[in-house]
Order: C-alpha cells, then structure tokens, then sequence
C-alpha cells in the first residue's frame, strides 16, 4: 500500500523544546502527530505574503493544490481526511463542548500568554533570546510594536501584571477542575479542546514566563494532563 503523500505545514518556528511560538501552530502540528499522518514543517514567517492567505496568519495547512488556514477549521479538516482517532468527539453535546473550550484556549489564555511573553521586558528578552533571535528575519512574521498595540485593543494591554496573573489564576483553577475526574477533558482520549489547551498552558513553562509556570506545575490535575497529552501527541522519534 503507497504512504500518503507529507501535508505540509506552514509555521512559526519555535526551539529545542517545542515545534512552534504559536500555540496555534503547536495545536496543529500535535493533531498531525496524534493522527499518525505525514507531514512536513515550513517557516514561513515573512514569507507567508506568497501564500494565498487572506487571513495573514499562521499556521497554514497544505494539502496537494489545498492551501488550509485557521487551526479550528484545520481540524476540521483533518477528521475528513483521517476519521481516526476523531478529533472532535462525534456525541453532538460533546463535540459543542470540545469547540467551546477551544475557543476559551484561544480567546482567554492566548491574550494573557501573549501580555506575558511580550509585554514584560524581562520576558521579552526570553522569549526574544528563543523563539527570534535564532532565526533569520525572512521566519520572523510579528514585532513587538504590533502585539502590545493589538493587546491593547483587546483590552488585556490596559492591564497591569497582578490583574492579568490575578484571571489566569482563576482560568487555571478552572482548568484543573476539568480535569479531576477524566484522563482528558472529554474523557479517555485527547480532543481538539486538550490540544488547544495544551498548546496555550504548556507555552506558559517554556521558561520565558517565570511568573505563570508554578501557577501550571502546582495543580496537580493541570500538571499530569499536560504531562499525558504531550505522551500522546509527540512526535515519534
């Protein structure tokens, strides 16, 4: 039987200890690795203009002549291609949850990942040292001046530190709420809502964030998924 021909994926670079800066890159690549399916990195950074991407975001999927942007709607995708294991459970009210806490990774983690890396100067210069200065300016694709002016605009910019430490708090113990009583948020395997999430709070102890990553390691529930989902979605070696 021939091999499926590699997808390609067009991403954020990232370091040593992850695929990708972007979560969302990260979400996609770890739902390719859990699939089983072939596939290939690109940096594209600024080279995303010669894409036929209107949205100008990363990641981008590519599948023959099919170029695929938004991770959601990647996923999607992916469980046409590949049915299993689903990505998105296939109980009607398990599946509206799972697109729910996909939305929560993205729209209320993402923003106070984002504040944290960019925002802070000591960070800054973390996050800069290991996921820009290593690669050439054509894989770059943001610059601080962006991000803290659409941090702003979405309204955590206004914020000072102890309030946006202050939400995470809470968004992390809801977190480990979830996740008391199921090896995965919607049960015994990983969902698109545990690789988004994943993607986000797992971002949060790359070491660029020393002030939210013992907030992740002392939840013991938060802790041991991490631990579990990064298992099962790595790639192999």
């Amino acid at each position: 039987m021939t091999e499926p021909a590699p997808l390609t994926l067009f991403m954020l670079p990232g370091s040593p200890r992850v695929e990708s800066a972007s979560p969302f890159c990260v979400k996609v690549a770890r739902a390719l690795n859990l699939k089983g399916l072939p596939w290939r990195a690109v940096y594209a950074g600024r080279r995303l203009k010669t894409l036929e991407n209107p949205s100008g975001k990363l990641p981008v999927l590519q599948h023959g002549a099919d170029l695929l942007s938004d991770s959601a709607a990647i996923l999607t995708f992916l469980d046409r291609l590949q049915p299993e294991p689903p990505l998105t459970p296939r109980d009607p009210a398990d599946a509206a949850r799972a697109r729910v806490l996909e939305s929560w990774a993205s729209l209320a983690f993402y923003p106070d990942l984002l504040y944290l890396r960019w925002v802070i100067d000591a960070n800054y210069a973390r996050y800069k040292a290991a996921f820009i200065d290593p690669w050439p300016r054509e894989q770059r694709l943001l610059t601080r001046r962006r991000v803290l002016r659409d941090l702003r605009s979405h309204g955590v910019g206004l914020q000072d530190l102890p309030q946006v430490l202050s939400a995470l708090r809470r968004r992390l113990d809801d977190l480990d709420a979830l996740l008391r009583d199921a090896p995965f948020l919607l049960g015994e395997s990983p969902s698109r809502a545990d690789l988004a999430l994943f993607s986000v709070t797992g971002a949060l102890v790359l070491g660029t964030t020393p002030e939210a990553e013992p907030l992740v390691r002392e939840r013991t529930a938060l802790w041991a998924w991490l631990q579990r989902t990064d298992a099962r979605t790595r790639r192999p070696a």
